[in-house]
């Protein structure tokens, strides 16, 4: 099964974000901007099954999520793609993250007019990862990971009652990402209590699948990848806030260099010197030189690793809500 992912294209919701205050998120169309970046994703998507296809004529099914600005964006595409594509249908769990008491209001104003839930809100994400953070009255990442999960029963069909191997689904941002981790069975980052290499950016290929977005064009990869503690997008490994985090943390196991220099020196002194004293040749001693470092060298790897799997494991603070003022 072959599976294109589009992003819908730039919305009213992206240019203007004060939109959101007087208009229902389902109901955000799309600009002008992003009208013309879902032609080109649909003439994209036609080059590219014309390319692999060649003559062939197989049946590709459109799903969409029922928002405005997807439907906008399966419209456009039909335009320019329409002559691959065999049918269209939605698909509810689709949808984007659902924002809950959030919804529609300003980041920064989120503080003072829910002080309380967006306290809890952002004590969850501190402690437990945005990943996993719920808000109020709305969904975490983890339930969208869940909802897009209950969806490939529906893509599972399609190909084994009906025959039906190409796919093209149209939805939103964090679905996309999700659907990208749970179809190549990727474990979220800052799950607990173990981690895996395997991320959304490697995942494409291994799913067998194809992202493609409008804004940065078919075929584009999505460079950001989620932070190992708390699920931020972001370039590396972990983000700037979990590094000083996990700084403070290990400050508190410093004696460690001790038992690792303690641990060279048994070997340093061992081979090195008591070694030649008893009649073995001078070279052992250098080796043992040599062999005292590298102990200390691949102890500090070893534990610096080690610290960090327990900085992700370790017991969180238990979650309350602030105290009101």
């Amino acid at each position: 099964m072959r599976i294109l992912l589009v992003r819908h294209g730039e919305s009213l919701g992206n240019v203007d974000p004060s939109i959101h205050a007087h208009t229902a998120d389902h109901a955000i169309p799309l600009s002008a901007s992003g009208v013309e970046q879902a032609r080109a994703a649909g003439k994209a998507i036609a080059d590219h099954y014309a390319q692999i296809l060649g003559d062939e004529r197989p049946h590709v099914r459109l799903w969409v999520s029922p928002y405005k600005r997807t439907r906008q964006t399966a419209d456009a595409i039909g335009e320019a793609a329409g002559r691959w594509i065999t049918d269209r249908y939605e698909h509810i769990l689709l949808c984007e993250q659902q924002f809950g008491l959030f919804d529609g209001v300003h980041e920064e104003e989120l503080p003072k007019r829910f002080p309380a839930e967006f306290g809890y809100y952002d004590m969850q994400c501190r402690f437990g990862g945005k990943f996993w953070a719920r808000m109020p009255q709305g969904e975490s990442r983890f339930d969208v990971a869940k909802r897009i999960h209950q969806a490939f029963g529906t893509f599972h069909r399609d190909a084994l009652e009906h025959g039906i191997h190409e796919l093209v689904v149209i939805c939103h941002g964090i679905t996309l990402r999700a659907f990208v981790m749970m179809w190549a069975t990727c474990r979220p980052s800052g799950s607990r209590p173990s981690r895996t290499r395997r991320t959304a950016r490697s995942a494409s290929s291994t799913a067998a699948s194809i992202a493609a977005t409008c804004s940065p064009g078919f075929g584009g990869k999505h460079r950001a990848m989620p932070c190992s503690r708390c699920g931020a997008d972001v370039e590396t490994t972990w983000c700037k806030d979990c590094e000083q985090l996990y700084d403070q943390w290990v400050r508190q196991h410093a004696a460690d260099i001790v038992w690792q220099a303690l641990c060279g020196m048994v070997v340093v002194l061992g081979v090195g010197i008591v070694g030649p004293l008893l009649g073995m040749p001078w070279i052992l001693a250098a080796v043992g030189a040599v062999a005292g470092f590298g102990t200390i060298f691949g102890l500090a790897r070893w534990n610096r690793r080690r610290r960090r799997r327990q900085f992700l494991t370790a017991p969180l603070p238990r979650a309350y809500l602030p105290q009101p003022k």
